[in-house]
C-alpha cells in the first residue's frame, strides 16, 4: 500500500492533520487518514510531503 507523510498542517475533509501525519493513498478514501492519488499528487506539487530519502526508499523495496 502506498502512503505519504505531510510535512505541514493540512486540512482534509474539514479536519486538521498535524505535520508528520501519514496518509494511505487509496482510490476511494473513507477514513480520516486516507487520500486519493490526485490529492497526494497536489500535496507533493505544493511541497507539503516528506520526501523519502534514497536509503529509506531502498529499505522499503524489500517489503
Amino acid at each position: 500500500m502506498k502512503s505519504v507523510t505531510c510535512n505541514t498542517l493540512v486540512w482534509l475533509r474539514e479536519q486538521p492533520h498535524e505535520a508528520g501525519t501519514r496518509f494511505s493513498v487509496v482510490d476511494k478514501p473513507e477514513k480520516p487518514t486516507e487520500v486519493d492519488p490526485h490529492t497526494a499528487d497536489r500535496w507533493r506539487m505544493n511541497g507539503w510531503l516528506v520526501e523519502p530519502s534514497a536509503k529509506a526508499a531502498a529499505a522499503s523495496e524489500g517489503d
